[in-house]
């Protein structure tokens, strides 16, 4: 996952390529999650419906075998001539190979089902570590676009009031030379009927 991007402020606002550009990369690495997800969710799919084919295969030959036994005992049962043992001894056989091939059968489809298992877990838990970590640098983009923001509003605020500060000096200056202004000018109105008079 790439590192939280720092985006430029000016006085008016956000530099908005920067923010359209996070926001589509933000898509496409969702984008790419979900089609990992969905590419797994596929294959588990069809691990399941393998191991359901198995599972019937497992059922079906249990039933076979049963049904052997069954008629491997009938066929003692009936005579114990030796044909019938030779039979009997060559059904058992089968019988053995049968639950030979099952129990094979049962142990890959035990050890597929563990690795299917593994890589979906870890599959999964690598897709919930990058969700967390987009949602994470989302937050903590969020948290610094509202900070930056606050500090920007703050320090308009602080120019303002040094602005005005400023404009009332410099009124205040304005007012008192025109109050020097004025005074002078009076008594030199003064002046000149003084002498006007004289």
């Amino acid at each position: 996952m790439a590192e939280s991007n720092s985006f430029r402020i000016s006085r008016k606002g956000y530099n908005c390529a920067e923010v359209d550009e996070y926001v589509s990369s933000a898509a496409q690495t969702q984008a790419q999650l979900r089609e990992s997800y969905a590419a797994l969710q596929e294959k588990y799919d069809m691990l399941a419906e393998v191991n359901s084919k198995l599972s019937k295969e497992k059922e079906q030959l249990r039933t076979d075998c049963t049904a052997l036994a069954l008629a491997l005992k009938k066929l003692r049962e009936e005579d114990g001539d030796s044909e019938y043992k030779a039979k009997y001894e060559a059904a058992l056989a089968e019988l053995e190979q049968l639950k030979t091939e099952q129990e094979a059968a049962a142990a890959v489809r035990a050890e597929e089902k563990d690795a299917a298992q593994t890589e979906y877990s870890e599959t999964a838990s690598r897709m919930i570590s990058e969700v967390a970590a987009v949602v994470q640098k989302l937050e903590k983009d969020a948290r610094r676009k509202a900070e930056a923001i606050t500090l920007s509003a703050k320090l308009e605020q602080e120019r303002a009031t040094l602005i005005r500060e400023r404009v009332s000096q410099e009124v205040k200056s304005l007012m008192t030379m025109l109050d020097s202004f004025l005074e002078e000018r009076k008594q030199l109105d003064e002046a000149e009927d003084e002498t006007d008079s004289i």
